[in-house]
């Protein structure tokens, strides 16, 4: 029998990957996305209605974000896919779909009617979070779109806009109840004053729930799982590369001694080569001389008996 692959989480999500970026469908294009927030985001601190801290918030949060991609969570060889670790179900991208509406277009609205309306307090209450909100989402759009961010960063900024949101709303709630209708009430004044202090507890409600159930649980431990993977593939392909430049390194070493090695015996034979070619002609010269100082030797043997032959005759 055939082994058959089993379906795993990545694959589940693949079919079931639907995209988050829920505002780029409502308002258009990226661009005029941006363009758009940032306009607001400018309104609301010219307004004076926005805390110090809350408009040093976002800066304080990009820079802790970039230090984090320097030097704890730095971003690793992967696939574009995986960068995007906030999605889901068709199921959450409704949530998200209401979250936008709930958190953005709602509350900018109930700031607009209460300052038609003439209620400073009102409006005071509810932009700190409407700041915070459009801040998050500029935020989110300029990451979502920006390689050099590990999956932990991304989530870890939505983190803390989030857990800033649900102070901001806290304020807001007990705010929306230190004020009551005007005075005879009617009843849309009732309406829209249990508009405005249902939204705010509708907004936190919703952050509870999308930090506490989705971001930590789900979307952080994706994050990490996914940087840790691509870590161990990065170092594990950087020391395969190590072991096969010091392989390659060791094999040069190894012929270039089996070179030497081979240059040595050549050179010996070589000179014993020679020193046997000089020791033969030495030993042929010896010779030589034998035989010449043998035939002078017999010669003079022969001369001696002749004057010997003749001084007896």
């Amino acid at each position: 029998m055939r082994n058959k692959k089993l379906p795993t989480m990545e694959d589940s999500e693949d079919e079931e990957r639907v995209s988050v970026s829920t505002i780029h469908e409502v308002l258009g294009s990226k661009r005029s996305i941006e363009l758009q927030l940032l306009s607001f985001m400018l309104v609301f601190s010219a307004s004076g209605l926005v805390p110090l801290f809350d408009l040093s918030f976002p800066i304080f949060v990009s820079i802790y974000t970039f230090l984090l991609a320097k030097f704890v969570f730095p971003c690793y060889p992967m696939e574009a896919s995986r960068m995007d670790v906030f999605h889901g179900s068709r199921a959450f991208h409704m949530y998200i779909l209401v979250g936008a509406f709930l958190s953005f277009f709602l509350p900018f609205g109930f700031v607009l009617g209460s300052f038609s309306r003439g209620e400073p307090k009102a409006v005071q209450a509810a932009t700190p979070h409407l700041f915070l909100s459009t801040a998050q989402m500029v935020s989110e759009i300029v990451v979502s779109g920006h390689t050099k961010l590990s999956p932990p960063c991304r989530v870890i900024l939505t983190l803390l806009y989030s857990s800033r949101r649900l102070s901001a709303l806290t304020h807001w709630m007990v705010e929306s109840f230190s004020y009551g209708p005007p005075q005879p009430p009617k009843w849309h004044d009732l309406m829209w004053l249990w508009f405005g202090r249902g939204l705010p507890m509708a907004n936190f409600l919703y952050c509870n729930i999308y930090m506490f159930y989705f971001l930590i649980p789900k979307f952080l431990l994706r994050a990490f799982e996914r940087h840790i993977s691509a870590k161990r593939a990065y170092h594990t392909s950087t020391h395969d590369d190590g072991n096969r430049t010091s392989a390659r390194l060791a094999l040069t070493l190894e012929d270039e001694k089996k070179h030497v090695a081979k240059d040595r015996e050549n050179a010996l034979e070589n000179a014993n080569k020679r020193s046997n070619t000089g020791l033969e002609k030495e030993k042929e010269s010896f010779n030589n001389e034998k035989e010449a100082l043998t035939l002078v030797h017999l010669k003079d043997n022969k001369v001696t008996g002749k004057g010997i032959v003749l001084t007896c005759k």
